[in-house]
């Protein structure tokens, strides 16, 4: 397959073909494309373009979001950040042309998987880290774009990092998007030193945005987010990824107490070393929050290796699941149908996909596995089997 261009571009509604529709939201499509000239698959995000007297303020929010999200974008050149060629118009709308990511976002994978693969949720975790420092703390060029001009430090809060922003490549590399509600430089202060209330040292944005979910403390508590604010979302990720869940739930009010003051809870043989790091990404005082380079060095990344390669590891193994087959003493009747075995009758099987134990009625079909050691199709549970399918 042919591959996008690397910088922006000029380009035009006649260089594409529109494969299928990716999604839809209130005042805007996103299409997979086919550039013609070489055969390069892109994101295009369409909007109806704004008129002199066109009052629909939910378009006039999203335009202006939209744009934010494309000035950041160009600032950005980073291989954890998803790409932006071009801008596009014809009479009646505007599009954006951005980096396809055709692994899917994480949200998805996890309502597939229900839980990653700890090898998988490391590296994972260790390509957002990258994206976030970047953000933080990298060179970026300026706005306006002028050619060969120097790099400089400017700080960028994503201020709204979930797994529905965080997109996979097919290689299963991780892209951050949907800077949308992201604070670009101009909307950043250095903040005096705090005198025990609201305030921050250091860099903060102070508009309300974001997820409830994966809000910090400082942001339910005080309105004001830094770049702390988004390491405490990749600690609610990195929870969400080895359990399923998330730290904090529940309606609204509760779910902002117990962000505020809960410690999250975790399985008894959940790893040591992870374990950690999320009570250090989720520690409730922004400023003795795990973050930066010093990520890096805690125990959870020690088989990383070179931080500035991460995109190019290959990561088919890191996914390999291994699935224990429940005892068969423990089972006396089909996990579905709840029939008891009967020897010849009724024999009992493994599913090769969950472990569990089945009769054959319910446990007839083969299908392929993906991420586990089998290579052919295997027998797998009904249930199993049409979620794999």
């Amino acid at each position: 397959m042919a591959q996008p261009p690397t910088a922006a571009v000029r380009m035009l509604p006649t260089d594409f073909e529109i494969i299928r529709k990716l999604g839809e939201g209130a005042c805007s499509k996103v299409y997979l494309e086919r550039r013609i000239n070489d055969g390069s698959l892109m994101a295009v995000k369409v909007l109806r373009r704004l008129k002199d007297d066109d009052q629909d303020e939910n378009l006039q929010r999203i335009i202006a979001a939209t744009n934010r999200e494309m000035r950041i974008l160009l600032m950005c050149t980073h291989p954890h950040i998803v790409s932006f060629f071009a801008t596009m118009k014809d009479m009646d709308e505007n599009m954006y042309v951005m980096e396809y990511c055709d692994g899917g976002d994480l949200s998805a994978i996890l309502k597939k998987k229900g839980v990653i693969p700890l090898a998988a949720c490391r590296h994972i975790t260790a390509e957002i880290s990258s994206g976030l420092y970047y953000l933080h703390e990298g060179e970026k060029k300026t706005i306006p774009i002028v050619p060969s001009a120097p790099l400089r430090k400017q700080v960028v809060i994503h201020r709204d990092l979930k797994p529905d922003n965080v997109m996979m490549t097919q290689g299963r590399h991780v892209k951050l998007i949907d800077f949308g509600s992201a604070s670009s430089p101009l909307d950043i202060v250095d903040a005096p030193v705090s005198n025990g209330g609201g305030a921050p040292p250091g860099p903060r944005a102070t508009t309300y945005v974001g997820t409830m979910h994966y809000m910090s403390p400082e942001l339910v508590r005080d309105s004001f987010t830094t770049p702390a604010s988004d390491y405490w979302a990749l600690g609610i990720i990195v929870y969400e990824m080895l359990t399923g869940k998330r730290p904090f739930d529940g309606p609204p009010y509760p779910l902002m107490e117990s962000i505020l003051n809960d410690p999250p809870t975790f399985p008894k043989d959940f790893d040591a070393d992870a374990k950690d790091l999320i009570l250090q990404l989720l520690h409730k005082d922004h400023e003795q929050r795990l973050q930066g380079l010093k990520i890096r060095d805690h125990p959870f990344f020690s088989g990383i290796g070179n931080w500035d390669t991460l995109h190019t590891v290959d990561t088919a193994s890191l996914w390999i699941r291994t699935v224990p087959w429940a005892p068969n003493e423990q089972f006396n009747a089909c996990h579905k149908c709840k029939r008891g075995f009967i020897p010849i009758v009724r024999n009992r099987h493994h599913c090769r996909s969950c472990g569990l134990v089945f009769c054959g009625d319910c446990s007839s079909k083969h299908c392929i596995i993906p991420d586990s050691t089998y290579k052919t199709a295997e027998r797998v549970c009904d249930f199993c089997f049409d979620n794999l399918s």
